[in-house]
């Protein structure tokens, strides 16, 4: 197996083969990849055969990953999309997409929300610019006045920015284009898209052989950061039992259908408005930041175990279905308002305050300087809320934020 940038929840991939006895080869897409990645899988394990840079020499890689007998190629996160479709291409292993071209609008919204609308899925309004004429020609013609502005590539909340008037807009995209995002990807063209106000759903899947199986379907709650971007707040699951979690899952198919999708996970992010879906986008890897053992501890299974599990047989695609959880789960992303020092230590002595803390997962193990969160990069970490009587997950998660706001991370004056 061979997993390109073993990273976020992508860390979880190698002890998992290893408990079906497989060791893993883990591919760095660059040689410089950002902290707030590598730092979430700072040495190999055991279970890795060996560590490759990709240093722009793609046969040399290829030839290595042959070496090892390699027969899966995946994605650990968002940077390693692209090189583990043209990886699995090359050397003829079951492919994420139809092409590595296909591959390709994965990671480019614009290219996304183009192949979707041919495909009669429901996309807000959008268009790719490269200047701020053309933005304001756009929104003219257009008459949208509340928009997004988004780096063509990018991950999470990274650059992404609700603008109410043209010049918001216009100052959007001039903070964006033009400079590298948090993956390296120099952001040489922005999405502006058409704010849809509604409630905001993802949906974490796998695919085998062109056929796609939600797992996971969560409804999201986001906030504004001061400067006025939008943040993660929190997450919950939808029951199976929900008739929406049924409907999302088949918008799901027919957005990775669209796409091209044939093997592995993905992330679906969608809208609804007067009950009408609209995608967002979609990614060919994994969901970000999850800490599979506590969903497995509420669902029974994770993304993380069923890919795994198809990918070395020990289940078919048709035995696999959506987890029910069990009593109230909440994903709670960590929100720090003003910078300051820190001491991790006293953060994981107050969080564990909290009756329905069940994992704790903080970005920064050492005393450091942390700044006001304005995107997932720089969110200090996460917290899962979990228990039976969902009265005491809502009553955690106030205090939680309650602490945030009396300075939980300042500890140093």
């Amino acid at each position: 197996m061979a997993i390109v940038d073993a990273y976020s929840t992508g860390r979880y991939l190698v002890p998992e083969f290893a408990k079906h006895g497989y060791g893993a080869v883990h591919i760095k897409s660059s040689r410089e990849l950002p902290s707030f990645l590598t730092d979430s899988f700072p040495t190999l394990s055991r279970e890795t055969l060996a560590e490759y840079p990709f240093d722009g020499n793609f046969d040399a890689l290829a030839d290595r990953l042959r070496e090892h007998e390699v027969s899966v190629v995946l994605p650990g996160t968002e940077s390693g999309v692209a090189l583990a479709a043209r990886l699995s291409e090359t050397l003829g292993t079951p492919r994420l997409a139809i092409g590595s071209d296909d591959a390709v609008q994965f990671r480019d919204k614009g290219r996304m929300a183009g192949a979707a609308e041919n495909h009669g899925i429901q996309v807000p309004k959008w268009a790719v610019v490269t200047s701020a004429s053309q933005l304001r020609s756009w929104m003219t013609r257009t008459e949208v006045n509340r928009v997004v502005v988004k780096p063509t590539a990018s991950a999470g909340t990274d650059g992404v920015q609700v603008c109410n008037t043209v010049d918001e807009a216009v100052a959007a995209f001039s903070r964006i284009y033009g400079l590298r995002n948090l993956l390296g990807i120099l952001n040489d063209q922005v999405v502006i898209q058409e704010y849809v106000d509604g409630t905001e759903f993802f949906v974490n899947s796998v695919s085998h052989r062109g056929r796609h199986k939600a797992l996971e379907v969560w409804r999201y709650s986001k906030t504004f950061s001061g400067e006025g971007a939008k943040v993660y707040d929190f997450e919950e699951p939808l029951r199976r039992s929900d008739p929406l979690s049924r409907e999302l899952g088949q918008f799901t198919a027919r957005v990775l259908d669209a796409l091209g999708m044939e093997n592995g996970p993905a992330h679906t992010e969608i809208m609804m408005r007067d009950g009408v879906f609209y995608l967002i986008e979609s990614a060919a890897r994994l969901g970000g930041s999850v800490l599979p053992s506590v969903v497995e501890g509420s669902m029974g299974a994770s993304q993380v175990s069923t890919t795994v599990e198809l990918v070395v047989g020990a289940k078919q695609i048709d035995e696999v279905s959506q987890s029910e959880p069990s009593g109230a789960l909440r994903y709670v992303s960590l929100i720090c308002h003003d910078e300051g020092e820190v001491d991790p230590r006293h953060v994981l002595s107050r969080l564990h305050q909290l009756p329905s803390a069940r994992s704790i997962n903080l970005g920064f193990s050492e005393r450091t300087h942390l700044r006001r969160t304005r995107d997932s990069a720089t969110s200090p970490g996460v917290v899962y809320l979990a228990a039976d009587d969902p009265h005491i997950v809502e009553r955690d998660y106030a205090r939680l934020r309650e602490m945030e706001r009396e300075g939980l991370y300042n500890t140093f004056e």
